[in-house]
């Protein structure tokens, strides 16, 4: 698992749709099989579309205290809860699993794709942070 190559950017057609809502997603948590899977399922349920995707393993040394990981979010609404800090490696060798992509919906997003992606980041013991642009 690495840096996956950057899908091309959106089509001009795409880009120039006056309807098309675009943002970004994080997700940083220790590596485990299916969590690029279980993420895109959750945004698809909600008609989120994943444009491009960079996906980096990060492996933390024993010893190393690590708060894992306040994503930081500028953006966040008033009154949304921060995503709490996850686990401390100490105990051995660890993978960290970083991934950073643009996604896109047309019209206002849902909002049930925030509780959804707490739900998520619950389940997996991650942090995940989803933000749109600003009009």
């Amino acid at each position: 698992l690495g840096v996956r190559d950057p899908a091309p950017p959106l089509s001009p057609k795409a880009a120039a749709d006056g309807d098309l809502t675009l943002g970004e997603v994080r997700l940083v948590g220790r590596d485990a099989p299916g969590l690029v899977f279980k993420l895109t399922r959750a945004l698809a349920a909600e008609a989120i579309g994943v444009e491009r995707m960079q996906t980096e393993r990060v492996r933390v040394p024993a010893g190393t205290s690590v708060a894992l990981f306040r994503i930081p979010s500028p953006t966040r609404s008033a009154g949304e809860p921060s995503p709490k800090p996850r686990g401390s490696f100490t105990d051995a060798d660890t993978d960290v699993f970083i991934l950073h992509g643009a996604v896109s919906t047309h019209g206002v997003p849902a909002p049930g794709i925030q509780p959804a992606l707490r739900s998520l980041a619950a389940e997996l013991d991650v942090s995940v942070v989803l933000e749109w642009e600003r009009p």
